[in-house]
């Protein structure tokens, strides 16, 4: 639903992505925490999946774990198709 998108940052690690969003306490409290973890996903189950949605522009891609239900699946839109393309995995594993 595009009337529910958000900022949100993802860490890449050797072993993990993180998704995060910004952390509006701190605008408030001075030395808080920046960011918000979303979500922790693990290499191992990474699954990473094109979505071809006219109306995003080639920018659409969803991540989640091989094991996970649907509503654990998280739509993503990258700032540009080339952007999400780096995304996109090169084999089928990690």
């Amino acid at each position: 639903n595009r009337d529910t998108l958000k900022d949100r940052y993802l860490f890449l690690f050797n072993d993990i992505l993180l998704l995060c969003s910004w952390s509006s306490l701190t605008k408030r409290i001075c030395g808080g925490p920046k960011y918000k973890l979303k979500a922790v996903f693990e290499f191992d189950r990474l699954v990473v999946n094109d979505i071809l949605e006219e109306e995003a522009n080639g920018k659409l891609f969803s991540i989640s774990h091989s094991n996970s239900p649907e509503s654990m699946k998280r739509q993503l839109l990258a700032g540009t198709a080339e952007e999400k393309e780096e995304w996109m995995p090169k084999t089928s594993v990690w």
